[in-house]
């Protein structure tokens, strides 16, 4: 077997290809690591980076939630908690920058605007972990603000707010200890996604008058159910649960409600479901077996909202006092029993004012249908008749023997204190917006209508609101079968019910154009819960007279105690540009 020496000199070759190697290879891999590290550099700044960015549009955000916690909550607190006047709410809208400092924030708040001739400030900062920020909310006008003295109906004010509003917040997050790396983000609503083309939002605040509801009550009486025979039109609220109840006769529909429905409580009661909570029914929806109740909600259902307390006393003084022709917040004389015109000895200066019982209150027209005339059968023997002539602006008032005659009319508000209101009927005068209000009861024994009917005129202009502050509105044993009334009728303390309803048979419809507004809903008639058929009293039949909504409402009628606030344009969710 052959061998094979080596050489020596084949040693020597393998020493320099180390070198070789080593001389390639260590800047090679010098310069790896020394990307790798670049890598990690330029990753931990982009890291950073985002950071900066995530941190700015929170802090953005934050700023337009805070501002619409202050419009949404803490003006709606302060306006219901500290009981403004209207005269402040007029002075606000001088200077709307004073109403942003002393009505958009929460006493209990640390936050405050920095109040300038033109703009309002808040600024807000917060350090973390990470970084630090701070937020500057900017609100100015955008034109001037108005006040409507009666831009809700007579004597209902609104007041009109403009504003645009500018969101600035700069984050700062530090990278290692050499330098901070900066991230500013803009909110502005005159950006091109603004909230609203030109950046702007509207407030408008007001005391809505009752009669904005076709149906308000604090609480059902026991086993009072909605039922088909009910189609409502406008707004409906309960401070309570519903009852719904599914007519077998109907398709099992318990109910159609045109406008929002909203109530206190979470729950609602349905026939053959039983109590069911608030998501079972979702706008109408219709939910597998639920059996045969299904009400309509053509707005919606929500249950839930604040209780909508109802008119304090001082509105029935107001009332008492615009009758008797005093300032408001006057003392009320004492008068004997019997009907007044208040008058300084030539004209009109109040409205009329009833003392003690009303045996009849009979509504009428006459010359043409421009006069209206009121029949007022006192308990004290003496008929009394107040003729208002629109088309020559006086008044002539007869109190059984004697006739007085006075230039002007009346201010269109009847108050009778102490004692009750019988047989209430009649027309409406085509001119005449009126309030009869009254301490007591108050009975309608006939049908009460408008000489311009709004069904057939929806420009007309007579109006009439029935109440009764501390009893009932009934509808007496003696009225006819399918009866019509036109008014808005409130009962605060008391129900608007049928007279003897379970011992009457049938009475046909009961047609109301209006609302109600009580403490109760009272029954008008009785049905059968197996067919769904009718075996007393009325069946109801409501529509909403929609002049209420447009500002065609009884004079002085009583408006709700807390302020509504309405945000216009102002839900859309917040848009921003990076600088």
């Amino acid at each position: 077997m052959l061998g094979i020496k080596k050489g020596l000199n084949e040693k020597g070759i393998a020493l320099p290809m180390v070198f070789l190697i080593a001389v390639v290879f260590v800047p090679v891999a010098i310069g790896l690591v020394f990307f790798l590290k670049q890598e990690t550099k330029v990753v931990r700044q982009s890291k950073v980076s985002a950071q900066a960015d995530q941190l700015a549009e929170g802090a953005a955000n934050r700023g337009l939630i805070e501002l619409k916690k202050r419009i949404n909550e803490d003006l709606k607190e302060n306006l219901n908690t500290n009981n403004y006047v209207s005269a402040a709410i007029q002075a606000y809208t001088s200077n709307p920058m004073n109403f942003v400092r002393d009505c958009m924030v929460n006493s209990a708040s640390t936050d405050t605007f920095n109040i300038g001739m033109t703009s309002a400030t808040l600024t807000f900062s917060e350090n973390l972990e990470t970084g630090s920020y701070s937020t500057m909310v900017v609100i100015s006008t955008t034109q001037a603000s108005g006040w409507d003295p009666h831009g809700g109906g007579p004597d209902n004010p609104i007041a009109h707010f403009y504003f645009k509003y500018r969101i600035i917040t700069n984050s700062t997050v530090k990278y290692e200890t050499k330098a901070d790396k900066t991230s500013t983000l803009v909110i502005d609503s005159l950006g091109p996604n603004a909230v609203r083309p030109g950046g702007e939002f509207e407030i408008t605040i007001q005391k809505p008058s009752f009669t904005r509801y076709n149906l308000f009550c604090n609480s059902l009486q026991n086993n009072n159910w909605f039922t088909s025979r009910y189609d409502f039109t406008g707004p409906v609220h309960f401070n309570d649960e519903l009852n719904f109840f599914g007519d077998p006769a109907n398709n099992g529909i318990s109910g159609t409600f045109n406008d929002e429905v909203t109530c206190t409580a979470a729950t609602a009661n349905f026939f053959h479901g039983g109590q069911l909570d608030a998501d079972f029914y979702d706008n109408g929806d219709l939910v597998a077996s639920a059996g045969d109740d299904r009400p309509i909600f053509n707005a919606g259902f929500q249950r839930g909202v604040d209780i909508i307390d109802m008119p304090a006393l001082v509105q029935m003084q107001l009332q008492q006092t615009t009758a008797l022709g005093l300032i408001e917040g006057s003392v009320i004389p004492a008068y004997a029993n019997g009907v007044y015109v208040p008058n300084d000895g030539a004209n009109v200066t109040g409205g009329i004012y009833i003392q003690g019982d009303v045996n009849s209150f009979t509504m009428s027209t006459a010359n043409l249908g421009n006069t209206a005339v009121y029949s007022i059968d006192h308990n004290n023997g003496t008929t009394y008749t107040v003729s208002l002539d629109m088309n020559t602006g006086s008044t002539q008032f007869v109190d059984g023997t004697n006739t007085y005659n006075y230039t002007g009319t009346t201010n269109g508000v009847i108050f009778s204190n102490g004692g009750e209101v019988a047989a209430l009927s009649g027309t409406v005068q085509q001119d005449s917006q009126v309030t009869i209000a009254s301490t007591g009861g108050i009975t309608i024994d006939n049908h009460i209508q408008y000489a311009d009917d709004p069904l057939g005129n929806p420009a007309a202009t007579n109006v009439l609101g029935i109440l009764s502050w501390n009893d009932d509105i009934l509808i007496g044993t003696t009225a006819p079968n399918d009866i019509t009334i036109q008014a808005s009728i409130m009962t605060p303390q008391g129900i608007f019910e049928v007279e003897n309803y379970l011992g009457c048979g049938l009475r046909g419809d009961l047609n109301l154009l209006g609302g109600v507004i009580g403490d109760q809903m009272g029954y008008h008639g009785v049905f059968n819960s197996l067919t769904g058929a009718f075996e007393h009293g009325y069946s109801d039949q409501y529509v909403y007279d929609v002049r209420f909504k447009q500002g065609i409402i009884p004079p002085k009628f009583p408006t709700l105690g807390a302020y509504q606030v309405d945000v216009l344009d102002f839900n859309t969710a917040p848009s921003w540009r990076r600088e």
